[in-house]
């Protein structure tokens, strides 16, 4: 378990984990947000969020903070109910935090964001996000007709119910995906830093609004 987190920066991103840690880099430096320096954190997992933000928003520097922003993903949950999540969390230590989705907030000289894994609005994660910039690439459609083949073989190997693939449709559609690209990377965040992913397609407005509206 952590101990602290040593905040080196007055702008701040904490994010799920490193594959999160390795796609902001990604974005933030295609859309040029360089006009400060921001840190991005990983907090080690979803359900390390409540502890590690206790731990981050008790650490030297925390009230130094000009603008904070906290990303994870909605998984199998509305965006309504993550964002409702790390709400409660924050209330908790004392943070300020948004009344409501996509809204940034400034309080006590701190701005404070939240956006929720693909879009604020769907179910899903970092790597739906991603995918859904690339679905037009010829590569896709093989991807898909490969996993819809093996699938029966995966649920084998997983021991489960062909029927709760859908957990791990995603995840195996990123690594089928670039696993067919000029430098094989096996994760969406090194896929980020490669180029994989449109950054310039319309599904990434919304994250890309969310770090303009934050950073800038």
């Amino acid at each position: 378990m952590r101990n602290n987190i040593k905040i080196e920066s007055e702008y701040v991103l904490a994010v799920e984990g490193r594959d999160e840690v390795e796609f902001f880099k990604a974005l933030l430096k295609y859309e040029k947000i360089t006009s400060a320096k921001i840190q991005i954190i990983d907090i080690n997992g979803k359900d390390k969020f409540k502890r590690n933000i206790e731990i981050l928003s008790k650490s030297d520097g925390f009230g130094d903070i000009q603008a904070i922003g906290f990303v994870r993903d909605a998984e199998k949950n509305s965006a309504n109910s993550a964002f409702e999540s790390i709400c409660y969390i924050l209330k908790n230590n004392h943070i300020p935090n948004p009344k409501n989705i996509e809204e940034i907030i400034e309080s006590h000289d701190m701005k404070v964001g939240i956006f929720i894994m693909p879009d604020n609005e769907n179910e899903g994660m970092l790597e739906d996000l991603c995918l859904c910039s690339v679905t037009t690439d010829p590569i896709y459609e093989c991807m898909e007709n490969y996993l819809e083949c093996c699938a029966p073989y995966i649920a084998k190997n997983l021991n489960i119910p062909k029927a709760k693939l859908q957990a791990y449709e995603a995840p195996a559609k990123i690594e089928a995906y670039l696993a067919a690209k000029h430098k094989i990377v096996d994760s969406v965040g090194l896929g980020a830093q490669k180029k994989h992913w449109d950054f310039d397609h319309s599904c990434f407005d919304k994250v890309r609004y969310f770090l303009h509206q934050l950073f800038d």
